[in-house]
């Protein structure tokens, strides 16, 4: 049987050209198809044996990268391939982190897609060189020139960020992460001291600056 691929984006123009160079990648590539969140979650369930997910970083209004560790508990996460039009400071480090197993963006040139696709279906991480230099700088405790206002954000505190800036209010992200509202509000007040911001407005800014609005 070939390579099965599924390829989750809510664009189908992207997903049309994602398929091809799969297919150009691999000619027994069986590539299957979905638009949001709960396709992604039915395919994973329903299909056996899935060799790669490439994973748009949003799906509608949806952060995927919050989804990674609920893909990985619930629905048997394959290895994954985020790609994204977002700030790569922001968010290709804290993908590996989540359980992915590659960051590329959307950008970069058909031939760099291919071996990032070829080295994470063959069972290697991929980041770009700039991006592995800031991991390895990362993991050794040194410090990069990596320009992401978030980076000083846990990994908590990143996804209620994201909750934040997709117009979620306390209540519907406490239901989201299952803790209390007065827990919710702490995390939330963290991230407007580390930000340095106060306003809502404030934070959607920075949002639609680095690529954390869809």
């Amino acid at each position: 049987m070939g390579k099965k691929i599924v390829i989750a984006d809510d664009h189908g123009i992207t997903r049309m050209g994602l398929k091809l160079i799969c297919e150009e990648t691999f000619s027994d590539a069986v590539v299957i198809e979905c638009s949001s969140i709960k396709e992604l979650k039915e395919a994973l369930l329903r299909e056996n044996h899935i060799d790669l997910l490439i994973l748009d970083n949003f799906l509608g209004d949806t952060a995927t990268i919050n989804c990674l560790a609920e893909l990985k508990e619930k629905y048997n996460l394959p290895k994954t391939l985020m790609v994204s039009l977002g700030d790569d400071d922001v968010f290709a480090l804290r993908a590996i982190k989540e359980g992915a197993h590659g960051y590329i963006n959307k950008m970069v040139d058909a031939k760099e897609i291919r071996k990032a696709i070829s080295d994470v279906i063959m069972g290697d991480f991929y980041l770009s060189s700039k991006q592995f230099t800031h991991y390895i700088n990362y993991i050794h405790g040194k410090e990069t020139n990596n320009k992401d206002p978030f980076k000083e954000l846990s990994d908590r505190e990143f996804q209620i960020a994201l909750y934040l800036i997709q117009g979620l209010d306390t209540s519907e992200i406490s239901i989201k992460m299952d803790l209390k509202p007065t827990t919710v509000s702490t995390y939330k007040g963290r991230v407007y001291e580390k930000l340095n911001i106060v306003k809502e407005k404030e934070l959607w800014d920075l949002g639609r600056q680095y690529g954390l609005i869809h």
